[in-house]
């Protein structure tokens, strides 16, 4: 939190709004020290999150029963768009959105994203882990090859299976061009919340992503027998023209990261995304 402080305190004017809701380890009390942010803290019903779920575990083959995570990640940041769109913060141009749970990142990656002459829209953080390669696989689609570009959602348990954890943007300076990431940190114009929200369903900004893929490229038989042939492990996908779309990660439908969601709605009506490698997040 106090981060949070000084990386708003680099600015001529901020705000900050922290979300939490069902938490049991003394996080509501710590925030009440804060009185100048906007706290939004919630105890949602369990009974009320099993009936509004959509995606739930797939208890028959991994026998957890309990709601899918990325759609209650999805759910609250869609709670924290309700409140920025609020009349009281049409003064702020940028809404710089911060995973708290983490080791910190450098201020100064911040500012250097808004030094950048690059025209753009979305910028987010090089996330590191800590032997300083990036992290976050999940939030990542690029077109630059299909290891980078297709989603567990598309190849299924492949994706957990062969996930490359050895990218290193360290030594760049430009930024990056990205169809999909996160990494910890992501500044956006305030304005694409006006229209865009995260979801964590097949919908159809990912349909188009992948099918223009699909259907433009040529794919090598490997990934063609990927995204066409179910995967068995967790079934309930479903077959929709030449892609199977795959329940995967333990749940019993197709589950799609909810940066995933917002970026591809993002990148195919031509809104520019990039990775700041200066704009380093700690894993």
């Amino acid at each position: 939190m106090n981060l949070a402080i000084k990386t708003g305190e680099q600015f001529n004017a901020y705000k900050l709004v922290i979300y939490e809701n069902n938490s049991t380890d003394g996080t509501k009390e710590l925030l009440k020290k804060y009185q100048t942010a906007k706290i939004i803290s919630e105890d949602i019903d369990p009974e009320t999150i099993r009936q509004t779920s959509r995606i739930w575990s797939y208890k028959e083959i991994t026998g957890s029963d309990h709601p899918c995570r990325i759609e209650q990640i999805a759910n609250a940041r869609n709670r924290v768009i309700d409140e920025i769109l609020k009349p009281e913060y049409d003064n702020f141009t940028h809404v710089v959105w911060i995973d708290l749970d983490s080791n910190g990142w450098l201020i100064e990656g911040i500012g250097d994203s808004f030094l950048k002459t690059t025209p753009w829209d979305v910028i987010y953080a090089n996330g590191i882990n800590p032997n300083r390669t990036y992290y976050d696989m999940y939030a990542l689609r690029t077109l630059t090859n299909p290891d980078l570009c297709f989603g567990p959602e598309i190849v299924g348990e492949h994706f957990w299976n062969n996930v490359k954890t050895n990218l290193n943007f360290l030594n760049e300076t430009a930024l990056i061009p990205t169809c999909s990431a996160f990494g910890g940190i992501g500044i956006f114009k305030r304005e694409i919340f006006q229209k865009y929200r995260y979801d964590c369903m097949v919908n159809p900004a990912v349909k188009t992503f992948y099918k223009n893929i699909v259907n433009n490229s040529r794919l090598n038989d490997k990934y063609k027998g990927l995204i066409q042939n179910p995967d068995t492990k967790f079934p309930n996908g479903y077959l929709e023209e030449n892609i199977f779309w795959k329940s995967n990660s333990g749940y019993d439908k197709p589950v799609v990261c909810e940066h995933v969601c917002l970026n591809l709605e993002l990148y195919n009506n031509g809104y520019k995304l990039f990775i700041n490698p200066k704009m380093v997040y700690f894993r």
